[in-house]
């Protein structure tokens, strides 16, 4: 949370501690608050300030009623800072890319076949240009 929330976010108002991100999270806890149930939001980028500066940050986070016999009560907050994962996740996303660049630039005939059966999963131009098997 960093030091601009920490202690005193405990039992502050939402809207006032995070005010830079209710517009993102002020719905959320609006729909858990009117009864329709909890939210969940996966590896989603929610901007924050912590430390003195704005940092994009990925969280994986959940809302879930708080209730008693009088109804629901408040909201509580499960979160996670996922920012590595996410990271982690768009540099795969890119060397993949690359690899498949690579093996649809090479100017050899390539396939890659598996199982038993040798089913086709790749091929590249080249390949296919020489009347080799198309496939989705």
């Amino acid at each position: 949370m960093g030091p601009e929330r920490h202690p005193s976010a405990l039992g502050a108002l939402g809207q006032e501690c995070w005010a830079e991100i209710w517009d993102i999270i002020g719905p959320q806890i609006e729909y858990v608050m009117a009864g329709k149930g909890s939210t969940w939001d996966e590896d989603r980028l929610v901007p924050v300030t912590r430390n003195g500066a704005r940092e994009d940050v990925w969280w994986t986070y959940g809302y879930s009623p708080i209730e008693d016999e009088e109804g629901i009560r408040g909201v509580l907050v499960v979160c996670e800072d996922v920012m590595s994962e996410h990271l982690a996740k768009q540099a795969l996303k890119q060397q993949t890319e690359r690899l498949e660049q690579l093996f649809e630039q090479a100017p050899g005939l390539v396939a890659v076949l598996s199982g038993p059966d040798h089913v086709f999963e790749l091929t590249n131009a080249a390949y296919r240009d020489m009347g080799g098997t198309e496939f989705s």
